[in-house]
């Protein structure tokens, strides 16, 4: 008899597993949901990585939450859909903004109807004012 622990749902495991063939199998399931729901291949791609760069140029490398909420000029590191990306959306890009990568982590704590209204409005006011 070798040495067991338990598994996070309480089940008695192998000391060498790291959870029960249950939980497994369920974390897997979480995984594979995770990544269709987020599109994580895409962010690979490289049409995805020709319109990242394309939008970050567009716009200037600037972060239009920062520029218009605060009046401040930081540099985009994120390229953000602003409507949840699916598959018709995903490479449209009206539906992308560069933001600052704090402006973003900001944001997706509190994301609300509000706040994508608002990025689609700095959109617009950047169209007006730069003419792109």
């Amino acid at each position: 008899m070798g040495l067991y622990k338990m598994c996070e749902c309480g089940k008695l495991i192998s000391s060498r597993q790291v959870r029960c063939d249950e939980c497994e199998s369920k974390k897997n399931k979480r995984q594979y949901e995770y990544d269709l729901t987020n599109h994580r291949k895409k962010y690979y791609s490289t049409r995805w990585k020709k319109l990242r760069n394309y939008i970050l140029v567009k716009y200037n490398n600037m972060c239009l939450y920062s520029w218009y909420k605060f009046g401040e000029v930081r540099p985009a590191k994120i390229v953000h859909h602003i409507e949840l990306a699916n598959e018709d959306n995903f490479y449209d890009d009206s539906n992308l903004i560069p933001l600052d990568f704090n402006v973003h982590e900001e944001l997706h704590r509190d994301y609300t109807d509000e706040v994508k209204a608002e990025l689609k409005l700095y959109q617009e006011m950047w169209r007006n004012d730069f003419g792109k």
